[in-house]
This record gives C-alpha cells, sequence and structure tokens, in this order.
C-alpha cells in the first residue's frame, strides 16, 4: 500500500481563512479604536466649549482683535503675541484667558492677537498650520468658533505638535465648533496658510522693534512688555 506524502509547500486553505478571520477581526478593532477616539476627542470639545456673547473678532492690519460693543475709544487694548507650539503660550491661555474673556466682554479690554510661528522654524509645521486654521476662522467673524478653536489649540498643542496634523485634519477640528462649512473648506485647503506666513513675519517684526527680540508669550501695552509671571495680573494692571 501507497502513502501519499503531502507536499509541505501545499496551501492550506483552512489556514489562509483563518487567517482572513484575524485580519478582518483586526481591522474592526483598530477601526473601533479610531472611531472612539475621534468620538471622545469630539465629547471632549463640546463640553470645553465656552459661550462667547459680547466678542467680536476681526482681521485687519496684522491683527486678529477681540473687543466688546461695549468698547469704546478710550478701552486700554494690548498686543499679545503668542505661537501655537509654545508651551508657555498654552501657560499663559489656561491662567489668563478666563478673566481676559470676562474683561473683554465687559468692554474694559480689546486684544490685538500677533500670531507667531518662529518655532516652526522656517518650515510649515504647527505653527503655520494652526494659526492658519484660527486665521481662518477670525477671518469670517465667527467670534466664538474662533474663540474655542484657539482655546482648543493651546490646550491640545503637543498632540497636534507630535502627530503632525495636516490642513485636513485642523478642518475636521473645525468642524466640533461649528465653523461654517465654507471655513472648514478654506482650512482643509490650506487656504490661508501663506497668509499666516505674511501674518507671523509681520508680528515678528512689530515685536522684535518693540522689544529686540522674538520670543513668546508676550504682552505689550503703550509699549510696555507687561509682566506675565503669575499669569492674570497684568489684567488688572491694564483695566484698573
Amino acid at each position: 500500500m501507497s502513502t501519499k506524502v503531502k507536499n509541505p509547500n501545499e496551501k492550506s486553505y483552512g489556514f489562509i481563512i483563518a487567517l482572513l478571520v484575524i485580519i478582518v477581526l483586526g481591522l474592526g478593532v483598530i477601526s473601533y479604536i479610531v472611531i472612539s477616539g475621534n468620538k471622545a476627542q469630539t465629547e471632549q470639545r463640546e463640553a470645553s466649549m465656552v459661550a462667547v456673547d459680547n466678542l467680536e473678532v476681526s482681521y485687519k492690519d496684522n491683527a486678529i482683535t477681540l473687543k466688546s460693543p461695549a468698547a469704546t475709544a478710550d478701552t486700554p487694548q494690548v498686543d499679545l503675541y503668542e505661537d501655537y507650539s509654545c508651551p508657555h503660550c498654552a501657560e499663559l491661555a489656561e491662567a489668563a484667558d478666563a478673566d481676559m474673556l470676562k474683561a473683554i466682554e465687559e468692554g474694559k479690554l480689546i486684544v490685538n492677537v500677533r500670531s507667531l510661528n518662529f518655532i516652526d522654524q522656517g518650515t510649515e509645521a504647527n505653527s503655520t498650520r494652526a494659526g492658519a486654521a484660527a486665521l481662518a476662522i477670525a477671518k469670517s467673524g465667527d467670534a466664538q468658533g474662533y474663540w474655542n478653536y484657539r482655546a482648543m489649540l493651546m490646550r491640545d498643542q503637543t498632540m497636534l505638535r507630535t502627530s503632525n496634523w495636516d490642513n485636513a485634519k485642523y478642518g475636521d477640528a473645525a468642524v466640533d465648533y461649528n465653523v461654517p462649512d465654507d471655513v472648514v473648506k478654506d482650512i482643509k485647503d490650506g487656504a490661508d496658510v501663506d497668509a499666516m506666513k505674511d501674518f507671523a513675519n509681520a508680528s515678528a517684526d512689530s515685536l522684535k522693534a518693540a522689544i529686540g527680540k522674538v520670543s513668546s508669550p508676550h504682552i505689550l501695552y503703550d509699549g510696555k512688555d507687561l509682566d506675565l509671571r503669575d499669569g492674570t495680573s497684568w489684567i488688572k494692571e491694564v483695566t484698573n
């Protein structure tokens, strides 16, 4: 009687099927993790949203201006220099933004945000792409969208920088802040990247002219570089 010897190179259909099942299950797990992560991010953004009632945003003369309809010609104005990749800027935003918004909405303060991108070191990285997205929202006049989106950029800057977000992801994030569809499209298309580079260069030039260097954060009031070490005392200094 002869015994049939199985070719060791012959493929086992059972093995192939099992392998395909494992691959499909793995892809399902990965998809679930990604979808769950995106949902968690959206929920976090919704939970952190701040209602903005008396805030106007505009972009003119190389500044994103935040003011209240209650502001007058005598309302003090400051120039805020910040870079979206700067951890010290994020710390200042966390410490002072709530009080700064309150002072702006009460008509006691006008803030001219002058975005920088020097931390990109000449490349098109997080500072530029994040700044371009924020600039697009500011130019649209969407005060609530801008305020909350900027807060997210500061709060999540480590993740954004290390993940090397592209313009499309900045646009996707804008959707969570109810930014108009046409603005979201501009963000995804990178429509304001070149404008942001020009904006950042102008900000760097004006800061260097004022204090002799480019770094962040800085808040200038009547030519004075304010002390930001405790985060909030500058607001009282300016508004009292």
